[in-house]
């Protein structure tokens, strides 16, 4: 009998959508390896599994979504409740900390609280300006110079800037993982933010801080991606990800398609 995955999304995801997820793709890699995969959207109707994912790509999932998993024998990030900004670093900077050096102002919500918008919880607003490469990020001398109305909103969080800068390049390193398969690799820009906008055409594969991999273990992550950096023989988590994004144009490329398929393969940990 075909072992059976589900994978639980939110309620008003369009299925259209389905392909802007990473496991979207390594869902075919599964059914092609004689899994059964099933896309749950929403709690209203239960699908019998022998594991369920949750993926359900807002910060603060709603404790409902928990209660339809609890009906799963195995469940995949089913610890994974609250990816806040203002929750998961351990770097944010307050007024009278005493903390003098730059600092980098961040949405507390993870993609600029873009899923919060579309999907109407209203627990955010959308401040990711696609016109704008930096996506919303901004760095400052000090906290000092931080707008107040910055300061004292819950929509932002100040954290110490601390980059990862090599050979006039500032760096960010990416950790996917899905059970005991992972890929790392790091990219490069010209500017202090680093993201897809703004790389520069490196990517280093590279291999996965022992700490940040022992940190996923401990934040108890059996599925997504780290954003981290490395200085002064340190590794400081950035981003922490549940809902790993991929647009299906880039899956096209061989490398990325070879990535895809040895992170699919981390399905078999469960089993």
């Amino acid at each position: 009998m075909k072992k059976r995955i589900a994978i639980l999304f939110q309620e008003k995801l369009p299925p259209v959508m389905l392909q802007n997820y990473l496991i979207f793709y390594m869902a075919k890699v599964w059914a092609k390896n004689g899994f059964s995969v099933n896309f749950i959207l929403g709690t209203e109707h239960f699908y019998p599994a022998d594991l369920l994912i949750v993926h359900v790509d807002l910060s603060v999932v709603p404790e409902s979504y928990f209660d339809f998993a609890a009906q799963y024998p195995v469940i995949l990030n089913g610890n994974i409740k609250d990816i806040r900004k203002s929750v998961i670093s351990s770097y944010l900077v307050k007024p009278g900390d005493g903390y003098s050096g730059r600092v980098i102002v961040k949405s507390n919500l993870n993609c600029g609280g873009g899923p919060e918008q579309y999907f109407g919880t209203e627990t955010g607003p959308w401040i990711e300006d696609s016109s704008d490469p930096l996506r919303g990020y901004r760095v400052y001398e000090s906290i000092d110079l931080v707008p107040s109305e910055i300061l004292h909103s819950p929509d932002w969080v100040v954290e110490q800037f601390l980059p990862e800068y090599q050979n006039g390049l500032f760096h960010i390193r990416y950790y996917s993982f899905l059970g005991d398969r992972w890929s790392c690799v790091r990219r490069s820009s010209k500017s202090p933010i680093v993201t897809g906008s703004t790389f520069t055409d490196d990517r280093e594969i590279i291999d996965v801080s022992p700490d940040i991999e022992k940190l996923r273990r401990d934040m108890k992550y059996d599925y997504g991606k780290f954003d981290y950096v490395e200085r002064d023989g340190r590794s400081f988590l950035v981003d922490a990800n549940k809902t790993n994004g991929a647009p299906h144009l880039r899956v096209a490329n061989k490398a990325y398609n070879d990535s895809l398929v040895n992170l699919a393969e981390g399905i078999k940990y469960y089993f």
